[in-house]
């Protein structure tokens, strides 16, 4: 079968007339089914099959790999804070935990009373409690989470706190 000044031929040639046949057309000759009686050949331009037969391979390799690639878990991200932090430094540690939260990572905030500030305490009056600056953390990423989680503490001058992403609205 083949097309000629828009009409639908169909003819039954032999292999090597219908080789003649397709080269003078500038097509291709591409066996469809050797099995067949006649055996099935289909006029064609190869360069341009195999470019298109590549296109919609490479798509459906593609479109089966994303349905079948699980999400990678994201990984836990600390943020180390100590109680007398300047409050220039807490916004920016805040902005990176906000910016955590929203790529989807849980984050753990591990706030410490380091030695040195103990005996600073008299000295410097920016240094708030662990509880005070716990709150204060909490308050201003709750637009970003959905989960806190309070770790066992390890001792009276640190403590561990796990917060996790809100779920992504699709």
């Amino acid at each position: 079968v083949y097309e000629e000044n828009g009409i639908k031929v169909h003819k039954v040639l032999d292999r090597v007339t219908a080789l003649k046949f397709a080269k003078s057309k500038g097509l291709d000759l591409m066996l469809v089914n050797q099995k067949s009686d006649p055996v099935v050949y289909k006029l064609i331009n190869y360069h341009e099959y195999i470019t298109t037969k590549d296109i919609e391979d490479k798509a459906q390799i593609t479109a089966n790999y994303k349905q079948i690639k699980p999400d990678k878990p994201k990984p836990l991200k600390e943020i180390y804070l100590k109680s007398c932090i300047e409050p220039n430094d807490f916004n920016i540690k805040l902005s990176k935990a906000k910016s955590f939260l929203m790529d989807g990572h849980q984050v753990k905030f591990l706030i410490t009373v380091a030695q040195k500030i103990k005996k600073m305490r008299n000295e410097t009056s920016n240094i708030i409690s662990i509880d005070e600056l716990t709150l204060k953390l909490l308050e201003a990423v709750e637009p970003y989470a959905s989960m806190v989680q309070e770790l066992e503490a390890q001792s009276i001058n640190r403590k561990d706190i796990i917060v996790n992403p809100k779920a992504k609205s699709k």
